[in-house]
Formats: C-alpha cells, structure tokens, sequence
C-alpha cells in the first residue's frame, strides 16, 4: 500500500517512464501482433495502459484526463503513447494537487471490493 504521497510520485514517474519506453518502441505495424494466438494484440495492450489511470482512479472521485474507457483503440502507436504519457502526467498532477496523506487511507469500492485509495494506487503500479 502508498501511505505517502511522494513515494507514490516516485514509484509512478519511475513506472510511467519504463512504460512510455516501451511504448514508444511500439510501431503502427507492430499493433496488430497478438502476444499469442488468443490474448489481446500489442495495440489493444498498450491502449489497455492509457486508458486504465483514468478509469481507475475515477472510481474514487479523482478526475484525471484522459481517453474514456470505451474509446477505441488508435490506429496509431503514436496516438497510443502519447494518450499514456498525458494520462500518467494528469494522474500524478490530479493527485498532488487533491490528494493528501490521509486521502489514501480513504476506503472505496472497486471492483466489487473495498480498497483504500493507498491500495488503489499500489494495484495501479503493479497493473
């Protein structure tokens, strides 16, 4: 769990960089390849990555910007990065802005569960 607001901001710039990195490696061409014969396509995993901040988090009350969940995957690797990098950057602005220390230990419901909004965090991390 986060129990402070500059550890999260730590780990997730540290995150968000690796995971722009990989993003950016990705090619218009190289969004169609599925990882195997049944699982979801690099392009569809990459947009999984852009838009699950957004979502997320906007199930404890936080806005950030960023592609609604329903919003189809782009035909570009560019357009996919770029939305990632501008979420990942509004969620860490979002969250030193009105979020505090005792914010995290504030409880929601997420995903049928009750997770402190710490929680929420370390699972955003890790997802």
């Amino acid at each position: 769990m986060i129990r402070a607001i500059d550890d999260f901001a730590t780990l997730w710039m540290q995150e968000a960089e690796s995971t722009s990195r990989i993003l950016n490696a990705l090619t218009d061409a190289s969004l169609s390849q599925a990882v195997t014969a049944d699982h979801r396509t690099l392009g569809r995993l990459g947009w999984h990555l852009a838009i699950t901040p957004k979502e997320m988090m906007e199930r404890t009350g936080l806005h950030v910007e960023g592609p609604a969940e329903n919003t189809p995957v782009p035909g570009s690797a560019k357009a996919i990065a770029d939305a990632y990098s501008a979420t990942a950057t509004s969620l860490l602005e979002a969250i030193r802005k009105d979020w505090t220390e005792a914010t995290l230990s504030k409880i929601d419901e997420m995903y049928g569960e009750k997770w402190s909004r710490g929680t929420t965090l370390h699972v955003l991390v890790l997802h």
